[in-house]
């Protein structure tokens, strides 16, 4: 089936739009769980910290939902080389989601005053995020693991539907 000349099948379409909101769910997760293990004990003397957690985690979810569009053709293939696609997908969408939310929230300063170092470790940061939120917890991981196969169960009913 095709959406109107686009050459697109409706289900594969519905796939990426699975893919697409899981992997924001994905990213916004994972900057949570950063960002509640490095608090304060008391936030509440910690002044415009909610608007800026808000955007940290609009901007990763963002960025998990446009990689998780342009990627979804690692999800929901059949087999056991699905499942390893789904994995390996998963950790790419991640690792390139979190660098482009890093550039996403580093662009007004390289816009205005070129890339600096700065800018350049927020990227770096941004890169990681997936392994700075689960060093040290394992359940983090797991957690990720879970939530990359559901992806995967997903997109799969998508396609198959």
């Amino acid at each position: 089936m095709s959406i109107a000349g686009s050459g697109h099948s409706s289900t594969g379409s519905s796939a990426r739009g699975v893919v697409a909101a899981m992997m924001a769910l994905v990213m916004a997760l994972l900057v949570l769980t950063m960002m509640l293990e490095d608090r304060t004990d008391d936030l509440s003397q910690v002044e415009g910290l909610g608007s800026f957690v808000a955007g940290q985690i609009a901007t990763q979810a963002f960025a998990g939902a446009i990689c998780g569009w342009l990627l979804a053709t690692f999800f929901g293939r059949s087999g056991g080389v699905g499942w390893v696609l789904s994995v390996l997908g998963g950790l790419l969408v991640t690792l390139l989601a979190g660098a482009l939310a890093g550039v996403l929230q580093s662009l007004p300063e390289i816009l205005s005053e070129g890339l600096a170092l700065t800018e350049a470790l927020k990227v770096a940061v941004g890169l990681l995020v997936v392994i700075f939120a689960s060093a040290g917890r394992p359940m983090v991981a797991v957690g990720w693991l879970a939530l990359i196969l559901l992806t995967h169960v997903l997109a799969a009913r998508q396609r198959r539907g």
